[in-house]
């Protein structure tokens, strides 16, 4: 038996999981420390037909290696912390963080997002 789960939000927590999975297979190791809501947005992507989580994970995919590509090829020996968390305006923002390569991405309820990248050690 399928059970729907009823939400206005749908395609931001969609895109949340989606973002959180990839952007957190890019690092060495990413430890969640928000397990709760990662597991709550997880439903939501467990939700979506095959053909849509695949659709939608070459969109993210083809805007990550766009607009970040050289930020996210240097990840692979860094190990992150990620936090997810819903913030006052209804966003969901996601932060990825390592102590020198940060990423921060913000996702709005209509399911648009925004990944911007840290690099500490060239802000220095």
């Amino acid at each position: 038996m399928r059970v729907e789960i009823a939400d206005n939000n749908r395609k931001q927590k969609e895109n949340a999981f989606i973002l959180y999975m990839m952007i957190g297979s890019m690092y060495g190791k990413c430890i969640c420390r928000t397990p709760y809501l990662a597991d709550t947005l997880l439903l939501y992507y467990r939700e979506m037909p095959e053909g849509k989580q695949i659709r939608q994970e070459t969109n993210v995919l083809r805007f990550l290696e766009r607009e970040h590509g050289a930020f996210f090829a240097d990840l692979g020996d860094l190990h992150c912390e990620a936090r997810l968390m819903m913030d006052k305006a209804g966003d969901c923002r996601i932060l990825f963080g390592s102590g020198i390569e940060d990423v921060e991405v913000r996702v709005e309820p209509d399911g648009r997002y925004e990944v911007n990248c840290y690099d500490i050690c060239q802000s220095a």
